[in-house]
């Protein structure tokens, strides 16, 4: 048999037995969890540059998959945008936090799912670990002052686009 054929035979007996094989690799992985570990480490090792390449040129697409997941999970609306105009967003903001200005880790959902918030372009905003941890479900969103830390803080909500999206 040659190559090409070969390859097309492998395809099409992968799509045939994809669960299967899944399912395979998967009880493996179960049952031997140290060499899963030893192999998924040695992989990291001989492929460490183009890993680190990989996840500078999709930052936000870990986030942005893992904020589609919870949404769909939530069933909230989900208004599709992609991934480069979520880092032009963020640039707008320096890729930080827009609390407390530290590099930001997570997407922000202003309007949280669980308050009937939507996975969209307007509702999202860069924003560090602990700020998001900080601010978790709150809607109004309370003030950047009492959101950091401060005591008295005058202004109870934050003013701008949150009139925008509470309409």
């Amino acid at each position: 048999m040659c190559r090409p054929c070969t390859k097309a035979y492998n395809r099409e007996y992968y799509e045939r037995n994809q669960e299967r094989l899944k399912g395979r690799t998967r009880d493996w992985a179960a049952t031997n969890p140290e060499r899963k570990r030893e192999r998924d480490t040695a992989y990291r090792a001989e492929n460490h540059e183009r890993l680190r390449q990989w996840h500078a040129d999709y930052k936000w697409g870990h986030a942005y998959n893992g904020a589609v997941r919870t949404a769909r999970k939530w069933g909230a609306v989900i208004s599709p945008f992609t991934i480069e105009e979520l880092a032009a967003k963020f640039a707008l903001w320096n890729d930080c936090c827009w609390i407390c200005g530290d590099p930001a880790t997570d997407i922000d959902h202003v309007k949280p799912f669980g308050r009937g918030g939507a996975h969209a372009l307007c509702n999202v905003r860069p924003i560090c670990q602990s700020c998001n941890r900080r601010k978790a479900a709150r809607w109004p969103v309370p003030s950047r002052g009492w959101l950091l830390g401060f005591t008295n803080v005058q202004t109870p909500y934050l003013a701008g686009d949150f009139a925008i999206l509470s309409a």
